[in-house]
């Protein structure tokens, strides 16, 4: 596995910081989750007044299709205290302004389920 050098890190935020995917990149870098761990993430899965984020499902395409599904192991199932949530907070605010119509869904489930 090749890993970013921090100058790389530095470049692509630099680079991306103007476009829709910053959030998601900055988080990515600054979490370490993996590709369908962050596409696998909802909204309700973000507690911004704790700063933390639950990984709880992961995405992956099997023939063509993407599908949902449960972490691995049990170990992939966690919580991670964030330093990014500024940024996710960003995108949601982002999103919803745009009409993404699949944030609008998850902002709502989200808001209506009880907090932990």
């Amino acid at each position: 596995m090749k890993t970013l050098t921090p100058q790389e890190v530095a470049r692509l935020l630099s680079i991306a910081k103007d476009t829709a995917y910053y959030s998601i990149i900055y988080t990515a870098v600054n979490t370490g989750l993996r590709q369908a761990e962050l596409l696998g993430l909802r909204w309700r899965d973000l507690n911004l007044d704790r700063a933390s984020l639950s990984v709880s499902q992961v995405l992956f395409k099997r023939r063509g299709i993407c599908q949902f599904k449960e972490p691995k192991s049990e170990h992939s199932w966690r919580r991670l205290d964030l330093s990014v949530s500024a940024q996710l907070k960003a995108l949601r605010e982002y999103a919803l302004r745009n009409g993404c119509t699949v944030v609008k869904e998850y902002v709502d489930e989200a808001e209506s389920s009880p907090r932990e």
